[in-house]
């Protein structure tokens, strides 16, 4: 599976930056060259009065939405209770069960956004990590693993491990 990342992004006041535009620039030829996917981009922006106004954008079809839904919801419901969960997500996407709808959702973000503020979901496929699996699996390898790894991860990480500045290596 191609690994997939979520961005979510808050402003008080925008102001763009020369460098947010540069990086910017930088994402969109990501884009173009097709290292990445977008699979969903929505920015909202709560004017001081209260007024909002909302974009989206997507490189899937319908269709494609669909299907990752289904896969995204089977893996939950897999995590949540092994098979039986999986089965059971299935079960509920096939009969048509009304799941809490992305209406509801944004209207309940967009209520705690305060006024004068804006926000971005930025969700991308990392296209060129399957196109550098397969030169691997052509060399005789596999992609064993993938994520990402933030600073606040390696913080948890070291207060799991109980390393005091003592404890590090010369």
């Amino acid at each position: 599976m191609i690994p997939i990342q979520y961005i979510l992004v808050g402003f008080r006041d925008v102001q763009v930056s020369p460098t947010l535009k540069k990086r910017l620039q930088g994402l969109k030829k990501l884009h173009e060259q097709g290292a990445i996917t977008v699979l969903n981009l929505v920015a909202v922006h709560k004017g001081a009065d209260g007024t909002v106004i909302a974009g989206k954008y997507t490189d899937l079809s319908q269709e494609d939405r669909d299907a990752l839904g289904m896969v995204a919801g089977a893996l939950i419901g897999y995590g949540a209770a092994g098979k039986e969960g999986a089965q059971a997500v299935a079960d509920r996407q096939a009969a048509g069960i009304p799941r809490m709808k992305r209406e509801e959702i944004a209207a309940a973000v967009v209520e705690a956004m305060p006024n004068g503020s804006s926000a971005v979901l930025l969700v991308v496929a990392h296209n060129w990590v399957d196109r550098f699996g397969e030169g691997v699996a052509e060399s005789g390898g596999a992609i064993l693993a993938t994520g990402i790894i933030r600073a606040e991860d390696l913080v948890a990480l070291g207060e799991v491990l109980g390393i005091a500045a003592g404890d590090m290596p010369a």
